[in-house]
């Protein structure tokens, strides 16, 4: 998949012209009817400066159950999950007790991360150069986030990505809450979290924005 992605960025580089030209009448041609002939000019390109800024963002955290709970509930989903495997039970039923058995760890090692915590802190690298902007950030942010970004960005053309470092695993779009799922069921965040991204990016790429055009040319 990655020669494939690779490939066809070559194709289309190689089939691109970024220069910012103009073209400029030059004369009219007879050839039966007249014909306007052009020219290509090139326009001076602007110089902009790399700007590059790092982002720590403290995200709201749900509140944790008691550690016991989650640990009796481990425990339990486990001695099932044996006792199928001893008896010989079908595969299906297997499978489904095992993947019972893994969301019950991973709800031990939340409360483990973040029992007593109201907050966390993640970060988010913001690189601007002219009408170009990438966002990154560490955590697996929901793909709502990057469109709010993405739309109402100061820069015209923004990306916006996660798993640039460390996950802390979902960061769900406020709506996705009340759909439920496995994402939002295993996401130690609120659903204040991805608007505080959305807000916080948008304010960095603003003052960007505002610093390059305070510039003296």
């Amino acid at each position: 998949l990655g020669t494939i992605l690779g490939l066809e960025a070559a194709k289309v580089f190689s089939e691109i012209d970024t220069r910012p030209i103009t073209e400029e009448f030059v004369r009219a041609r007879e050839s039966g009817a007249t014909l306007a002939m052009w020219e290509e000019k090139s326009v001076p390109e602007e110089q902009n400066e790399l700007q590059v800024r790092q982002l720590r963002l403290p995200l709201p955290l749900r509140p944790q159950p008691e550690l016991e709970e989650v640990l009796d509930t481990y425990r339990q989903r486990k001695s099932e999950l044996s006792a199928l495997n001893e008896s010989g039970a079908p595969a299906e039923k297997v499978e489904a007790a095992m993947f019972r058995a893994r969301r019950a760890q991973m709800a031990v090692t939340r409360v483990e991360n973040y029992a007593g915590k109201t907050e966390l802190e993640v970060e988010l690298q913001i690189l601007r150069y002219g009408e170009l902007a990438i966002v990154g950030m560490n955590g697996e942010p929901f793909c709502e986030i990057g469109l709010a970004i993405k739309e109402q960005a100061a820069v015209p053309h923004t990306f916006f990505g996660g798993y640039t470092g460390e996950s802390f695993g979902y960061i769900p779009w406020p709506q996705a809450y009340s759909e439920g799922g496995y994402e939002v069921e295993t996401s130690p965040y609120t659903e204040e979290a991805a608007p505080r991204i959305v807000e916080a990016v948008l304010k960095v790429l603003a003052e960007m924005t505002a610093t390059d055009r305070a510039r003296p040319a």
